[in-house]
């Protein structure tokens, strides 16, 4: 048949909630739904489709924190070993989060360990840091070095 393609996309962060089909453009967002819409006389076919869908991929490093006050780049929360990393770049989602420590000295049966609690794009990755498993203030003089990675 002949006829005209009408190609949409709609977009969501959580996979949930869309937004309304309107025509590609550059999003930013996790899930993508593509319609084709055909319109014309005859049988109408697909005969073949190609969807490129690629992400620019986002990172940084930042180096020489000083986590127990906030900063240019750190937000200290108010529990003791909480705080966010204030990235400079813009991430619609981060995938990775690494943290290095840095000047630190070796104490027998101290054991310090970090985890990721969430990796908010809006708020910035929230580090927790334990000593012997309970939440710590690094020691004076302790600093951390991160790497944020997203999309």
């Amino acid at each position: 048949g002949t006829g005209t393609q009408t190609i949409t996309v709609a977009t969501s962060t959580d996979g949930i909630t869309y937004t309304a089909f309107a025509a590609p453009a550059t999003v930013t967002a996790q899930f993508i739904k593509v319609k084709i819409s055909m319109t014309g006389t005859g049988l109408l076919t697909i005969d073949s489709m190609t969807i490129y869908i690629s992400g620019r991929v986002v990172d940084e490093y930042i180096e020489n924190q000083v986590v127990t006050v906030d900063s240019a780049r750190i937000n200290y929360l108010d529990a003791v070993g909480d705080f966010r990393v204030l990235p400079t770049k813009t991430y619609a989602v981060i995938n990775y989060v690494n943290v290095a420590f840095q000047n630190m000295t070796p104490v027998t049966n101290e054991v310090w360990t970090w985890a990721v609690m969430d990796k908010s794009i809006s708020l910035g990755p929230r580090i927790n840091i334990f000593k012997n498993g309970a939440l710590a203030n690094l020691p004076a003089g302790a600093t951390c070095d991160f790497y944020i990675k997203g999309l």
